[in-house]
């Protein structure tokens, strides 16, 4: 991740693969504020969206935190418990980010993901990158959404 080029954007991948998807939504997370954000903070009602928020910051925060523990330390467990650990952390994830905040696009990455572990023809090393990227980028998005910038800061 350190090594990763800033400037110029690349190119999307077109592809329709569990493996494209991944890529292409990372990206585009990376460039602008995700829509379900805005749906996030839409909603309302009792502690809403207070709850779902911090709710999903947690989890996109356990997620990335575990993945990238795994992904820092590869030889510090075999590539089957490696694996254990991120299809778990993953499917968590979707539990709580997904159903429980109805981030929708963030459940699709990440069952993407999950897809791509099952399939094993990406490195896990690879994966799990995209993986902590695309997780710390939405909780930092939920967790600080820009138009929480504006009602608090301004």
């Amino acid at each position: 991740m350190k090594d990763t080029p800033t400037g110029a954007q690349p190119v999307l991948p077109e592809a329709d693969t569990a493996w494209h998807r991944i890529q292409r939504a990372r990206r585009l997370a990376w460039q602008a504020e995700p829509a379900e954000i805005a749906t996030l903070l839409a909603n309302s009602g009792h502690n809403i969206p207070f709850g779902p928020m911090a709710t999903a910051d947690g989890y996109f925060r356990f997620v990335q935190e575990s993945l990238w523990q795994i992904w820092a330390k590869p030889d510090a467990y075999d590539a089957a418990v490696r694996r254990a650990i991120a299809l778990h952390s993953m499917q968590l994830g979707i539990s709580r980010s997904g159903h429980y905040c109805h981030l929708s696009q963030s459940e699709a990455f990440l069952l993407d993901a999950i897809e791509v572990v099952n399939a094993a023809e990406v490195p896990l090393q690879d994966l799990l990158a995209e993986v902590v990227l695309y997780c710390s980028r939405m909780s930092n998005c939920v967790a600080f959404p820009s138009r929480f910038h504006c009602m608090v800061f301004t």
